[in-house]
């Protein structure tokens, strides 16, 4: 049985022009639930964030876990890069480490304009999934497009927002969603994690054993966090086979070492895969080799050897012997096809190429499969 009607769980950093507005709404949230339970994870701030948040513990009527997570990273704007997504994956892994049983939970941005009518209409829709987000909008503006995606693509800026929809149904599945996420029946049979640092978005990933939200890695592999700036050709080296390279016209914006395939339905244009849209599986071309714009050329590696330098841990970094594959982030490189859920569709890319048994390498060896098998 839940302990709890609901959950909040929020980061903080610097956040205290907003702290009134954030205390209202969950003051509006306790008055519509018997037991609320408030996560805070605050860390690095330079103003009086904390002092402020431990006040907020005597005055809410809600109970609240405080918990002091510091990364030491800087402040970042709401930008696209990869060290700010591994700051709010450990800060948000931490928030959820101290989850207990609740009916329903929600991972809410603390800046976040949103009221509990909202959270109202997003738990009554539950049943559809195991995770529900609202449209995040500022007048006509869809604001949150590093958060949201769908079929590999994100979300727009301007109407309709969501990729491939026409405005039916209300509900539509997605790859990943951001600001405001409410999820289902949270228990001792479930647990989450998220997973930010290479998806560069919120993914929610469940399973249906081990202990009271545990948060495991081992549950979702995570993506290869590569060094844009580190992917290059090679053409000599001990044990190296040269790099193979073709060249064609960006259909998107594409990032050095992003996975690419050569879209059939748009004149063979160069974008992003995902393992999740078996279109873009099948038709795998190779990995980028430098950044395009829209309509630009772009060099992407075919086969052979290629310098792909990753940072981080275990699977975030190129291991030797280790076979990767097309992640269903667009354009993402994960190791082995457990990391694919029912659905996704398998491409084998390549493996790490060192010279030693289970250890970091810089060199990946491609073998493009394009086979774009269900799993």
């Amino acid at each position: 049985m839940a302990e709890y009607d609901l959950t909040v769980l929020s980061i903080l950093r610097d956040s205290t022009p907003y702290l009134d507005r954030y205390a209202a709404q969950l003051r509006a949230a306790a008055r519509r639930f018997e037991h609320v339970h408030a996560i805070w994870v605050e860390g690095d701030s330079r103003d009086d964030t904390q002092a402020r948040l431990r006040a907020l513990v005597d005055e809410l009527p809600i109970d609240v876990t405080l918990v002091e997570c510091k990364t030491g990273g800087p402040y970042w704007p709401s930008i696209d890069h990869p060290q700010r997504w591994r700051q709010l994956e450990v800060v948000w892994n931490t928030a959820l480490a101290y989850l207990e049983p609740t009916t329903y939970a929600v991972c809410v941005e603390s800046d976040l304009i949103w009221d509990v009518d909202t959270l109202l209409a997003c738990i009554e829709q539950l049943g559809e999934g195991d995770a529900v987000a609202p449209l995040l909008l500022k007048g006509d503006i869809f604001y949150d497009t590093h958060g949201f995606s769908r079929h590999g693509q994100p979300f727009s800026n301007g109407a309709p927002y969501i990729p491939d929809w026409d405005g039916q149904p209300r509900l539509v599945a997605c790859d990943s969603l951001g600001g405001l996420v409410d999820l289902d029946q949270l228990n001792s049979h479930n647990r989450i994690e998220f997973r930010l640092s290479t998806t560069k978005k919120i993914a929610v990933s469940r399973s249906i054993s081990g202990p009271v939200f545990e948060v495991k890695r081992s549950l979702v592999m995570p993506d290869l966090s590569i060094t844009a700036g580190s992917v290059a050709p090679l053409t000599a080296g001990s044990g190296i086979v040269p790099t193979v390279t073709a060249r064609g016209i960006a259909g998107t914006v594409i990032a050095p070492g992003q996975v690419v395939y050569a879209d059939p339905s748009a004149g063979n244009l160069i974008k992003p895969a995902a393992a999740s849209n078996q279109l873009q599986a099948s038709n795998v071309v190779g990995i980028a080799l430098g950044s395009a714009a829209l309509n630009q050329p772009v060099t992407y590696a075919v086969s052979g050897d290629m310098q792909l330098q990753t940072t981080g841990g275990v699977g975030t970094g190129l291991t030797s012997g280790s076979v990767y594959i097309l992640s269903v982030n667009a354009g993402s490189i994960v190791a082995t096809a457990d990391a694919l859920a029912a659905g996704n569709f398998v491409t084998p890319l390549g493996l790490g190429n060192g010279t030693a048994t289970a250890t970091t390498t810089n060199v990946f060896r491609l073998n493009i499969i394009p086979a774009a098998a269900q799993k």
